[in-house]
């Protein structure tokens, strides 16, 4: 009987403590959001927590609001400020020293103090990060998965072209895998387990396609395809790269992509692409046409003429190296953070 009265006092104290420590873990939050696994997407301090979390402790809170075990590491990817002065820190989220992919959070913070979190967390449990397939073995998978005709590594002028762009000797279109976290959508796009995968970035010239490609570094199987070319505007449309005389830029090398008949100054290799159109003198943007140039070598001779159509190669130019720079030294994707496309309208 002693026992009996004893475990149900037990119980009845947890039950009344249960509240208190919850209240203590919170402490300071004025409001969470969780998201459809449960875990929090948004935390919102109230202004007493505001005074405790600082921004220069934007990874502890970050650990200490999620509850962060051993094996979860934070990485900063980058630091972002805007016109009403706050300061947006985001970090990468890695178990036993590997990326789980989508999953980001963010410290929001301003006058030295974090007002909210935001973000996806993934609640990893358990998992082992050793696989059992090799990188060059998963990329035949994930090719055998894709099945095209050929790739843009295979083109020895787009890989030349790549190179000039890039300013990089060694850069290639040839997919290298990357060892990362992530779900596997076949059975759940949201819920479902997460898998040590392979992924590779693999860009296909015949039919054109180009997707990060994941495949499960046990089994084989490829688990997930995000598509980085979401829309191509013909079935014959490709990536291509020029070479042209512009006006004052001197001779450039330029990402365009193929159409009918030759190529034209479109591209999608940045975001959702880059654009540059003829207005022919009018103020009509509907009425703009395309530049083309049947073998992509847009020479001097061809447009360095009257009505100076060479400057179309200085804008799709400007345009390339402008993106470039924000995406390498702030991170930034286009000009509104999220990809959007880049139009360019001369004459």
């Amino acid at each position: 009987m002693f026992h009996k009265y004893h475990a149900v006092a037990c119980l009845a104290l947890a039950a009344a403590t249960l509240p208190n420590l919850a209240h203590a873990q919170d402490a300071g939050v004025q409001q969470k959001t969780l998201g459809q696994d449960g875990q929090p997407t948004l935390i919102e301090f109230s202004p007493a927590g505001k005074l405790t979390a600082r921004a220069t402790e934007s990874e502890q809170v970050i650990r200490r609001q999620l509850l962060l075990g051993a094996n979860d590491q934070l990485r900063p990817a980058r630091v972002e400020t805007d016109q009403l002065g706050f300061s947006h820190q985001k970090f990468n989220q890695y178990y036993k020293g590997v990326k789980v992919e989508h999953a980001t959070y963010t410290a929001h913070a301003r006058g030295g103090q974090i007002e909210s979190l935001s973000g996806d967390f993934e609640k990893v449990g358990e998992l082992s990060v050793a696989p059992s397939l090799s990188a060059d073995a998963a990329l035949g998978r994930a090719l055998a998965a894709v099945g095209a005709k050929k790739y843009m590594w295979q083109d020895a002028r787009e890989e030349a072209g790549l190179k000039t762009l890039t300013q990089d000797a060694d850069a290639s279109y040839k997919p290298t895998g990357e060892l990362v976290l992530v779900r596997d959508t076949r059975q759940n796009a949201v819920n479902g387990p997460l898998v040590l995968a392979w992924k590779f970035n693999i860009y296909a010239q015949l039919p054109v396609s180009r997707a990060y490609v994941y495949v499960d570094a046990r089994t084989g199987d490829v688990v997930l395809r995000d598509a980085i070319i979401k829309h191509a505007t013909t079935a014959t449309t490709a990536a291509a790269t020029a070479t042209f005389a512009t006006a004052y830029s001197g001779t450039r090398s330029l990402a365009t992509s193929t159409t009918t008949g030759g190529y034209y100054l479109r591209e999608t290799t940045r975001g959702s692409g880059i654009e540059t159109y003829n207005c022919k003198k009018g103020n009509s943007y509907t009425a703009a046409t395309d530049f083309t140039d049947a073998d992509n070598n847009w020479t001097a001779a061809e447009y360095n003429n009257a009505n100076y159509d060479n400057v179309a190669g200085d804008a799709h130019f400007g345009a390339q190296a402008t993106y470039d720079y924000w995406k390498a030294v702030h991170a930034r994707n286009s000009y509104d953070n999220a990809g959007a496309k880049i139009k360019s309208y001369v004459h």
